[in-house]
């Protein structure tokens, strides 16, 4: 309590000692107002506080949701790994496309070029086909994609064959060059799957993680709120006891002056007797 408030509370209690009444929790409240608490209920900014208060199940979830981002990394091959993987796949396409592109007698500058555009145009296809497998444009991409495959296993057995071999008994060789020719392009999809979802694992677990950090800070924040509430409440409490032994002093101090020149003096009392 400042001296101020300590002057009002007396100054209230003499009044009241002379009135004859006895209030001083209503003088307390009017000099240093009303006792501060934290309403939930009532106040919009203290329910907010205590909704901020009480995200434990969200944080929990969150951590959760790491844990889970976690152990499915550790699950997956490496991100960088899997992108060796890649190149290395996308560099045996391109290769065997030029190769083919040599065997169609392609002079050497364009026959590169050629070769990885055919050799992009796999694995660009290969990807549209799974990605559409449910989709009605797959039955417009999958025989494209068929017919590609067919026709360059076709001029592979063409080219490691000898002149005299027949392909149609050849068949041994024409399924193995089919497979290599449809393996490498799914294996490059599969793998670049795989890459897209190991880089896309640290980046949800860096959103989580600031979506975390933003909740624990909100929630400091408004355990703060409260804290200072109640240290205000204790604060009033012990201002209020400082305020009520003032207007108890003040008031019994007036009273008993108030009764002491209300009596009689003794040579007023002798008078009277005389």
């Amino acid at each position: 309590m400042n001296l101020l408030q300590r002057y009002l509370i007396g100054r209230r209690a003499r009044r009241d000692a002379l009135a004859g009444i006895y209030q001083p929790e209503e003088r307390i409240v009017a000099v240093l107002g009303r006792r501060p608490k934290f309403d939930a209920i009532g106040n919009v900014r203290h329910a907010r506080m205590q909704q901020e208060m009480n995200m434990f199940p969200e944080m929990n979830e969150l951590q959760g949701d790491v844990y889970n981002l976690q152990t499915q990394a550790t699950r997956n091959t490496a991100p960088r790994v899997v992108l060796l993987l890649l190149l290395a796949f996308f560099a045996i396409e391109t290769a065997a496309a030029t190769g083919l592109m040599a065997e169609l007698n392609i002079d050497t500058p364009e026959r590169l070029l050629w070769g990885a555009m055919l050799a992009v145009l796999l694995v660009y296809l290969t990807y549209e086909a799974v990605r559409l497998h449910r989709s009605k444009w797959l039955y417009v991409v999958g025989p494209g994609l068929g017919i590609l495959f067919v026709a360059m296993a076709t001029a592979r057995l063409e080219f490691f064959s000898d002149d005299g071999d027949d392909l149609a008994s050849n068949w041994p060789a024409a399924i193995i060059m089919l497979g290599v020719t449809i393996g490498i392009p799914f294996a490059f999809e599969h793998f670049l799957k795989q890459y897209a979802e190991a880089i896309q694992i640290p980046k949800r677990m860096r959103v989580i993680r600031r979506r975390f950090r933003q909740m624990a800070r909100k929630q400091r924040d408004a355990q703060r709120g409260v804290d200072h509430f109640e240290r205000r409440g204790e604060r009033w409490d012990d201002a209020a006891a400082q305020a009520t032994a003032i207007y108890k002093v003040h008031h019994a101090f007036t009273r008993n002056s108030q009764a002491t020149n209300s009596e009689p003096s003794e040579e007023d009392t002798d008078h009277v007797r005389n």
